[in-house]
């Protein structure tokens, strides 16, 4: 996925990539494993988004970094599960980017 530098916006991003996801996950085979994948993937992608838009109605800094701090775990757990479809090879490595 690439961005131009109107896409400087954290929300803006974290929502473009929430719909790569989504474009994705509808691309997978209907084995169990990959829908199981697929599910935890998309939950973990959108995730992320909705902390950042937390974060940012946050009324206090901690507030606003506690959100902060989820929608980056969400974004590991996030990379973990699309490096698992790529490694097995549930999807290839050019869709997700390695």
């Amino acid at each position: 996925m690439t961005f131009t530098p109107k896409d400087r916006d954290l929300g803006s991003r974290s929502y473009k990539f929430s719909l790569m996801v989504i474009g994705l996950v509808d691309e997978l085979l209907g084995d169990t494993s990959s829908q199981v994948m697929a599910r935890q993937v998309m939950r973990s992608a959108t995730s992320i988004g909705a902390n950042i838009i937390e974060a940012q109605a946050s009324p206090t800094r901690k507030d606003f970094s506690l959100f902060l701090n989820h929608a980056l775990k969400s974004a590991n757990e996030t990379g973990y599960w699309l490096r698992l479809l790529m490694d097995s090879k549930k999807v290839s490595g050019d869709k997700i980017g390695d």
